[in-house]
């Protein structure tokens, strides 16, 4: 954890499922507020329900550790696959999650090897 966040979590912090799979800590603070808010949400609405559900399952009490170092759950972590599902024009950005092949991979067909700089990767090939 970076040294001016810190002082936000010494006391502790929540790790749970963002938006577009990110990762968001919450100081325990911020955590209740965001439970109030999530409380305030009407039970009869199914999609209200259903984010409840998305945001809570996920959810992961944390401390720093000696080294100021977070302990990401593995339910909460990435995979390359994940990641190239999730961001598939990630390829051509130059960015390479740890574990990627440092090539771009090519999709066989049944005449050609289909190698172009636009074609995106196939994150089941990876």
């Amino acid at each position: 954890m970076p040294p001016p966040f810190r002082e936000f979590v010494e006391d502790g912090m929540i790790l749970t499922r963002g938006m577009e799979g990110c990762l968001y800590i919450f100081p325990l603070a911020a955590w209740k507020r965001v439970e109030e808010q999530l409380e305030q949400l009407p039970l009869t609405d199914a999609s209200s329900r259903a984010f409840v559900r998305f945001f809570y399952s996920g959810a992961s009490k944390s401390r720093l550790d000696a080294q100021s170092r977070v302990s990401v759950p593995g339910p909460l972590t990435w995979t390359p696959t994940w990641w190239w599902r999730a961001r598939p024009d990630a390829w051509n950005s130059g960015v390479r999650p740890a574990g990627t092949p440092p090539s771009r991979p090519c999709r066989k067909t049944r005449h050609t090897r289909n190698c172009s700089p636009t074609s995106s990767p196939d994150p089941t090939d990876l």
